[in-house]
């Protein structure tokens, strides 16, 4: 019986340390560089506004146009970015328009990891100023309470971003 239990051990630690050293990437798999500069499309997944999100609310965007290198796909169309929303400001008294900027910070590639990108897209109400100030001074001193139109960003608008620095995917072939 003292034998089997060896044998076993040999074996099980065997196979112990061989699974403690496969590598997690495929066997063919090849490293491609994404250079900075490349371009993503990315379109907006729910419609937000100021009312809604405050400065820092993490926004999600969907990947439209995929990205290749050497003809290796390394961001595929329907894959998550993610932005933040930079400033957010709700319509005033007396005309104010809101604004809304989201800045898009990374992009998810093929094998999961994250790509750090750049772009901005700013939305702006419209303003009722000179309305407000009009019916304030010549009719109604309430007229100054009218508000501006508040900023929305429209679920489906595209924003385009770049690769910022250069960013290394694992592809398969």
């Amino acid at each position: 019986m003292s034998a089997v239990k060896k044998a076993l051990s040999v074996f099980m630690c065997f196979l112990l340390l061989n699974t403690m050293f496969w590598s997690k990437a495929p066997l063919h798999a090849e490293v491609v560089a994404v250079p900075p500069g490349s371009t993503v499309t990315l379109q907006v997944n729910d419609t937000i506004s100021p009312r809604e999100s405050r400065e820092g609310t993490e926004v999600k965007f969907i990947v439209v146009d995929g990205i290749y290198v050497e003809n290796k796909m390394v961001v595929v169309p329907g894959a998550e970015a993610i932005g933040i929303v930079k400033q957010a400001y709700s319509n005033r008294i007396i005309g104010g328009a809101g604004t809304l900027t989201v800045d898009v910070t990374s992009v998810t590639a093929v094998d999961g990891s994250q790509i750090p990108v750049h772009g901005s897209i700013t939305v702006e109400g419209r303003s009722n100023l000179l309305i407000a100030l009009l019916v304030g001074f010549f009719l109604c001193p309430l007229g100054c309470l009218i508000h501006g139109e508040d900023a929305r960003l429209l679920s489906g608008t595209n924003i385009v971003a770049r690769v910022s620095g250069v960013h290394e995917v694992i592809v398969e072939p």
